[in-house]
Parts: C-alpha cells; structure tokens; sequence
C-alpha cells in the first residue's frame, strides 16, 4: 500500500473478512492490555503514515501484521504471537 487511503481503502473492502476481524478483535486486546490510549504518539513508532489517534494506529497495525502470525493455532498463542511482534517496536520493551 503505497499510502493511507489506498490501505484504509482496503481494510473496508474486506471490513467483514475473518482475518480482518481476527485482526481488528487481536488489536482490541492490545489497546486493553497496554492501555493505548487515543493520544497521537504511537503511529510513527509503529510506522503508519497517517494522523490517526494511537488506538486506530494500533487497529492498522494489526491488519499489516496479521498475515505473520500462524492462523493454525490457538486464540491465546495468535494473540501471545501479534503481541510479541507489538512489544518489537516499543523502545520500552528493547
């Protein structure tokens, strides 16, 4: 996606798709267990080129990154995975 309009473009095409409702459900538990607030600091970190609160930036995200997770496992250990790869690119958790 060569920018924010073509990607939110296409997460709402396929806005009832298994996989962008895994991820949309995944980032929720994110937003709850790191306590994402809707500040404005956290999309450059997680490198979404867009004006978006953390909370959005944080649901888009996950929508780039679910294909890297192993669709053949349990809920927890998807999760346990997008989480991990969520804890990459916080400074905090280097």
């Amino acid at each position: 996606m060569k920018n924010l309009d073509q990607l939110l473009k296409h997460l709402l095409a396929q806005k009832n798709s298994p996989a962008n409702l895994d991820a949309l459900r995944l980032a929720n538990g994110l937003i709850k267990e790191f306590n994402i607030t809707q500040d404005s600091d956290l999309a450059e970190t997680l490198e979404i080129n867009a004006d978006v609160n953390d909370q959005k930036a944080v649901r888009i995200w996950a929508q780039k990154h679910i294909h890297l997770i192993d669709q053949d496992e349990t809920d927890f250990e998807r999760y346990r995975q997008l989480r991990r790869l969520f804890q990459s690119k916080l400074p905090e958790y280097h």
